[in-house]
């Protein structure tokens, strides 16, 4: 059986991520006392071991915010265009979408589509299916 993390484990890793401690037991959907319960030295008579499955959660949900966050920072490089010019352009955006693999942004009134290639689409859904199995094994 896995020990449970130590307090430096779990330290390193909601600030490594850039969290408060706030922001990282809102992330757990615990209580701020909780959390602060499993960062207590393990001398005090308040400290809580923190569960190895709630770890486990805690590195999964904190591996999905850096990527949303690096999604994030990756969407601000994307080729942008407006609807009228995607119209205008539409086989060479084709054509750098799928033979180039270059994503593309396109705005319009109702918000942003990003333009991707088929491949890069069915590798996105197997991360994500990938994912959804290593949420499913922690939950059991």
């Amino acid at each position: 059986m896995k020990m449970s993390p130590t307090v430096e484990e779990i330290r390193a890793l909601y600030q490594g991520a850039g969290l408060k401690r706030t922001e990282a037991a809102r992330l757990l959907g615990v209580p701020l006392e909780t959390f602060i319960s499993w960062l207590r030295p393990t001398t005090s008579k308040s400290h809580r071991d923190m569960p190895t499955t709630v770890y486990e959660l805690f590195k999964i949900k904190i591996g999905a915010l850096n990527k949303l966050q690096d999604r994030s920072r990756y969407s601000d490089r994307l080729k942008t265009l407006s609807i009228t010019e995607a119209r205008t352009k539409l086989a060479g955006i084709l054509t750098s979408v799928v033979i180039e693999r270059q994503p593309m942004a396109i705005d319009c009134r109702h918000g942003r589509a990003i333009l991707v290639a088929e491949e890069d689409w069915l590798e996105i859904q197997q991360v994500f299916s990938n994912h959804r199995r290593q949420i499913q094994k922690v939950e059991i």
